[in-house]
């Protein structure tokens, strides 16, 4: 008989396995826990006041100390006004009671404390002669006030200026409109402070 024929080769050994999946993710924290409710906290506070400073009306009210600032040498040309709102009995100023005065619309009511109003001031010796300001004024806002408004013409504010103040537009004419919720004159010249 002839050579035997050769071995058979072995079997093939067993496909590599593929890569291994990625390591799952670690777990997620715990979730943080709730804010503890705030505690309510009251506070009531008392000041007493007393001054040896002089005072408006010699009342001692500190809230009624006299500035000490020289009054103007000469009648302004440009002031500007803080629009606080509110009613009469909230005015504050030194001026006397002569030079000052303040009304509230007794149909109407006073200004709010806050919103928006329209003001108009004009000179009080001739309201419908000149317009110091007329615009909408924010309660808290700053308003410029000036002969010839808006332009300036450099003139001088007449010794006593009216202001009326509206819910809303008055209109063309609005010295003459009685729609107003408030009307404060006050003076203008130096001979008094003019705050």
């Amino acid at each position: 008989p002839g050579p035997t024929p050769p071995p058979t080769p072995g079997p093939t050994p067993p496909p590599t396995p593929g890569p291994t999946p990625p390591p799952t993710p670690g777990p997620t924290p715990p979730p943080t826990p709730a804010p503890t409710p705030a505690e309510e906290c009251n506070v009531e506070v008392v000041t007493d006041c007393s001054t040896q400073a002089a005072t408006v009306g010699g009342s001692g009210d500190c809230d009624a100390i006299i500035p000490i600032i020289t009054r103007c040498d000469q009648r302004a040309t440009f002031m500007e006004m803080l629009y606080n709102g509110g009613d009469c009995s909230q005015s504050f100023n030194i001026q006397e009671a002569d030079k000052f005065d303040c009304t509230d619309s007794a149909t109407l009511g006073p200004p709010g404390d806050s919103g928006q109003y329209w003001i108009h001031v004009v000179p009080k010796k001739d309201p419908t002669g000149d317009v110091y300001f007329s615009g909408p004024v924010n309660v808290g806002d700053v308003f410029p006030m000036c002969p010839g408004y808006p332009q300036c013409s450099g003139d001088r504010f007449e010794a006593d200026s009216t202001v009326f103040i509206f819910s809303s537009d008055p209109g063309a004419d609005p010295v003459n409109n009685p729609n107003w919720n408030q009307l404060v004159n006050f003076h203008t010249s130096c001979s008094q402070n003019l705050f």
